[in-house]
């Protein structure tokens, strides 16, 4: 449990006077800074880098802070190993570096985060982080604590959300159109899985002699198959030329607007092709083989 002036989901104070050793006197970076208590790093499953957490066992502590990467980065010219190191609030206050965490998404994953400072501070208590046991039961937990708070503060009502659902709120839309591209997809796929299903009825009829005639000179089953498969396999392949460079395009174009994505990799494009071709060879696959299985005497005795 750990109070602080704000959660770990939401915005912080940010101050562009404070100074180091070493920082350029023109330069005014404004670092987000977040007052909390000695419980706050572990509540909230700070991951270290580089030196320690806040521990009530030293004194020094109450005067000492905890960066983020970006922030070492800043204060060590781009060394992140900065503890030691002090930082001088705008009120003149001298703080020392204990520990250095990974950097992580505070208020929006779709922007670049700014560097972050911790330090403690038990005058303002804004909001109160309280992390439950993986194997207790959320309800009768939220009822345990809801009788605590009411017993030290009565008056005012008892109010929670979930981190992970705060979180969760910053890629709502994202789900959504998600969600909408899988489903028109999805269809999309079962439409033309039809169509190339009736094209591939439609062909395999139109070929009934040339398949008997292909049967009767000794053609396997799998060059019939083989045959058959391969002129839509091949529109298939024309039409990935044609699709891939404009959906790289497009994909690109759209994850261009988050600070924080992924590249897109060729063996993505080559593992979809791959997927394609197995949908059409499987869709194809059965009027195929039933035309190549046909008594060849069957095909050829209305001609």
């Amino acid at each position: 449990m750990a109070i602080s002036d704000a959660f770990i989901t939401g915005t912080m104070a940010a101050d562009a006077s404070l100074t180091w050793e070493g920082k350029d006197p023109s330069s005014q970076p404004l670092i987000a800074m977040n007052s909390c208590s000695h419980d706050f790093p572990e509540t909230n499953g700070f991951k270290f880098i580089v030196g320690r957490d806040f521990s009530r066992d030293q004194r020094t502590d109450s005067a000492a802070v905890i960066i983020n990467a970006l922030g070492a980065k800043l204060v060590g010219n781009g060394d992140m190993n900065v503890v030691g190191k002090k930082i001088r609030f705008g009120h003149g206050k001298e703080r020392e570096i204990i520990g250095v965490i990974e950097d992580q998404v505070r208020w929006t994953p779709f922007a670049n985060q700014s560097a972050h400072i911790y330090y403690i501070n038990y005058d303002v208590r804004h909001a109160l982080t309280i992390r439950l046991m993986p194997n207790m039961d959320v309800r009768a937990s939220l009822k345990k604590i809801e009788a605590v708070l009411k017993q030290f503060n009565p008056g005012s009502p008892f109010e929670y959300v979930f981190q992970d659902q705060d979180y969760k709120k910053f890629f709502h839309d994202e789900e959504r159109t998600i969600k909408l591209a899988t489903v028109i997809s999805s269809i999309t796929i079962f439409i033309s899985c039809i169509g190339v299903f009736g094209l591939a009825a439609y062909a395999t009829s139109q070929r009934a002699k040339e398949i008997g005639i292909r049967k009767v000179l000794g053609a396997s089953v799998f060059s019939i198959w083989r045959m058959l498969s391969t002129d839509f396999v091949k529109l298939v392949v024309i039409a990935m030329l044609i699709a891939m460079p404009l959906g790289y395009y497009v994909v690109t174009k759209w994850i261009s607007q988050y600070d924080y994505r992924v590249d897109i990799e060729w063996i993505v494009f080559l593992f979809i092709a791959l997927i394609a071709i197995a949908v059409t060879l499987l869709t194809v696959s059965y009027q195929t083989i039933k035309a190549a299985l046909v008594n060849p005497t069957d095909s050829l005795r209305g001609e």
